[in-house]
């Protein structure tokens, strides 16, 4: 199946679950688009239809990883406060969490992170005053 075959299905699914969400192809990549509050910088005064560049490639993951943040925005839009300022700090901090997730899925980092956890939770820490506790 084709990318663009995979992003459609993707948006059927989105609409079937009234998402109010939709992936888009641009390029090599995947954005999203969807019904928003306006930017804090913006003119505009009412919600209208943004585009949110994920970062995502549009290879043959993108489309679920695409899908996966659409489903993430669309409840974050629904828990909105009614502070636009409040969404977006909380949209971005969402996109960069995710972007900084791919990247270390991208260099194989994370399946290390279990490890080390074990690891560092094992490891009795000083506290400074002679006693020593877990970490």
């Amino acid at each position: 199946m084709n990318i663009q075959e995979e992003v459609r299905k993707a948006n059927a699914r989105l609409k079937a679950a009234k998402m109010g969400v939709a992936l888009q192809l641009r390029g090599d990549r995947i954005s999203l688009i969807a019904t928003l509050l306006p930017k804090t910088d913006s003119i505009k005064t009412k919600d209208h239809q943004q585009r949110i560049p994920l970062g995502i490639y549009a290879n043959h993951q993108g489309p679920k990883q695409a899908e996966a943040e659409a489903k993430m925005v669309a409840l974050n839009w629904l828990r909105r406060p009614l502070n636009g300022l409040i969404t977006w700090i909380l949209l971005a901090v969402l996109l960069l969490q995710r972007r900084a997730e791919n990247e270390l899925n991208n260099l194989k980092i994370i399946s290390l992170l279990p490890a080390f956890t074990r690891m560092t939770l094992k490891q009795p820490t000083s506290c400074g005053d002679g006693s020593t506790m877990l970490a």
